[in-house]
């Protein structure tokens, strides 16, 4: 997992709970790929604003690798669920 994975309990995007519980249920529970934001083409300032350099549609397959967070959760949940 990155030193600043959005899965670590410490991050900024857990720390909206509305928006976290989003995110869960469509990246974790549902099973939606979650992307490394290191493999992405993104720009960060220090305000926290993410800003894109380049559309969805030029983002390559090979730039795109899941997040190792998300797959820890995915699995986690799955597992979990299998139990059931």
């Amino acid at each position: 997992m990155c030193d600043n994975c959005a899965y670590r309990t410490d991050s900024p995007e857990r720390a909206d709970p509305w928006g976290w519980a989003e995110h869960r249920a469509r990246h974790i529970e549902d099973g939606q790929p979650f992307y490394c934001h290191k493999g992405l083409p993104l720009s960060f300032d220090p305000r926290g604003e993410t800003h894109v350099i380049e559309t969805a549609e030029t983002i390559t397959e090979a730039s795109k690798k899941p997040c190792a967070g998300w797959l820890a959760a995915r699995l986690a949940h799955c597992q979990k669920k299998d139990a059931s």
